[in-house]
């Protein structure tokens, strides 16, 4: 899917939960939480579920660069 064709409301979740993953403290388990809450009450009715799905892959790609940051020492 284009970003362009996305949902506004499922856009800016996503944008924001980017953003508090990457340049925050906060546990990554709580800023998907809040954003599937969000998505739930605000977005369409599908939105939870594909928030779900962005944030997860979110999360599992940055496993995956942390696990070979430590490969390499």
């Amino acid at each position: 899917m284009r970003v362009a064709r996305m949902a506004a409301t499922d856009r800016a979740i996503l944008r924001v939960a980017a953003w508090e993953i990457l340049h925050t403290d906060t546990p990554p388990a709580v800023v998907a939480d809040e954003a599937i809450e969000l998505a739930k009450r605000y977005g369409g009715q599908d939105s939870g579920g594909f928030v779900v799905g962005i944030v997860g892959l979110l999360l599992e790609q940055m496993l995956m660069l942390i696990a070979r940051r430590f490969e390499y020492r």
